[in-house]
């Protein structure tokens, strides 16, 4: 993908040069050549930038689903504002307010350990059913794409150039990153995540939360958290200090 977007870029210089160079010479068959492959080019970005509105979804299409809460949020709350909420809306909290999110999937490209991504991960997901499944598919959010798509793949291309020139033991290929992470390394991430359930209020303490947004009003009554307003599918909630240092 990466690459592809240089050879796009480079391939219009290239018609470019190739017909300026070709107008001093009457070629007939030189210009043909020279205009299907403009007409290739072009029709293959054609392609390329529709197969791209096509995957975008409907939600991302229609983003005002989004717009109340960010703009209650924006008016609202004071700058610098930690706040803990769903994936999607926090993508664009940063943006559209001047608040902070507990976890963005993005935070994995800033100077932060394996560890504290892991568990911003786990904090953010607090009032959800997290499951073993989900954690496994999610896998790519708290660690990043070196981790969950190209590491494996290195190390299978490894063991088959091992194999090549070797009899020795070049070790095992994985299906994915997930089978190469094992299983003991997700079964501990759960057991870390159902600690944090259960004891919600000291992750509020620990990442400094000042509100919660969800969608739905399915909030653990033990958590020490006043509702504030719902905005569409939103719910937004403040944490009580006051109550939450008397409990600590």
């Amino acid at each position: 993908v990466h690459i592809g977007r240089f050879v796009e870029l480079w391939s219009v210089f290239v018609v470019i040069v190739s017909m300026t160079s070709l107008s001093s010479k009457e070629n007939k068959k030189q210009w043909i050549l020279v205009g299907s492959v403009s007409i290739l080019i072009v029709s293959y970005s054609l392609y390329i930038f529709s197969m791209g509105f096509r995957e975008v979804s409907h939600e991302t299409l229609i983003p005002q689903r989004y717009g109340p809460v960010l703009s209650w949020l924006s008016q609202n709350t004071p700058a610098q504002s930690t706040i803990l909420t769903t994936d999607e809306l926090g993508a664009y909290i940063p943006v559209i307010t001047k608040d902070y999110v507990v976890f963005e999937p993005a935070g994995g490209l800033y100077l932060m350990s394996d560890r504290e991504l892991e568990d911003r991960y786990l904090v953010s997901r607090v009032f959800t059913n997290l499951t073993l499944d989900r954690l496994k598919n999610d896998f790519r959010k708290y660690a990043g794409v070196g981790n969950a798509v190209h590491h494996f793949k290195i190390h299978n291309r490894e063991v088959e150039l091992c194999r090549l020139v070797s009899k020795s033991d070049c070790g095992i290929q994985y299906s994915d990153a997930v089978a190469e992470r094992g299983t003991a390394y997700f079964e501990e991430l759960y057991s870390r995540y159902k600690r944090i359930q259960k004891e919600p209020n000291q992750s509020l303490t620990r990442y400094n939360v000042d509100y919660v947004v969800i969608q739905g009003e399915s909030v653990n009554k033990d958590m020490v958290l006043k509702k504030l307003i719902v905005e569409g599918d939103y719910t937004v909630y403040q944490v009580d200090k006051d109550t939450l240092n008397v409990r600590e």
